[in-house]
């Protein structure tokens, strides 16, 4: 899962992804529930430029 579509790192990063064979979600500041699908990720890629978006806990 990428957290960020920018076409800076997110885009290209959940590119490298698909063409790698992986299932790929890309979420963006407008996902609802992105708790759930940050609960359901094997891979968890943060590409957001907002230091502390992400802290390890969506409380």
């Amino acid at each position: 899962m990428v957290i960020g579509a920018s076409n800076i790192v997110g885009r290209p990063m959940s590119m490298e992804l698909l063409l790698a064979g992986c299932t790929t979600t890309v979420t963006h500041r407008f996902t609802k529930n992105l708790r759930h699908h940050v609960e359901n990720a094997d891979l968890l890629i943060v590409a957001v430029g907002k230091p502390g978006f992400y802290s390890g806990r969506m409380d």
